[in-house]
């Protein structure tokens, strides 16, 4: 979409296309929540929301898109104090691009992300993420770029 939206949310009828394959509303000014019902999208292969004002939790139903290839959820106001980054998108078994950048998301890394078996970048840096990275990541074998910088993440040496 070529234009620019202010001050508009993101339709939940949209979750009854269920034909769709790509879905790129980014570098808009949609607000509000990521609606629910986008995990109703079983053909969807690409999910652009990132460059928007978007806030609230990421919706685990997310994790049901499993022809779901690509995921960008970034430079957002996305939070969640008590499950940041949903575990349900451990499942997403064809994913190949993850970024929730820029967001404000808290709390651990969820180990579930090291089963994304063909993950090739995965961007997690400018949040507020803490804890240990967790070892799961290193079965992310086919993993070409890993950005986790700018968190609060613990190292142990």
């Amino acid at each position: 979409m070529s234009r620019e939206f202010r001050n508009c949310h993101i339709p939940r009828q949209l979750g009854d296309l269920g034909a769709l394959e790509t879905l790129n509303l980014g570098f808009n000014k949609l607000d509000g929540a990521i609606p629910l019902e986008l995990g109703n999208l079983a053909a969807l292969q690409a999910l652009n929301l990132g460059w928007n004002q978007l806030s609230g939790h990421i919706p685990r139903q997310l994790g049901d898109l499993g022809a779901l290839e690509t995921l960008n959820l970034g430079f957002n106001k996305l939070d969640g104090e008590l499950s940041p980054i949903p575990v349900e998108l451990g499942r997403l078994a064809v994913l190949v691009y993850l970024s929730l950048r820029g967001n404000e998301l808290t709390g651990p890394i969820p180990k579930e992300l090291g089963a994304l078996s063909r993950l090739e970048t995965l961007w997690l840096d400018h949040n507020n993420l803490t804890g240990p990275i967790p070892p799961e990541l290193g079965n992310l074998a086919a993993l070409k770029m890993l950005h986790l910088w700018s968190n609060q993440l613990s190292v142990t040496i």
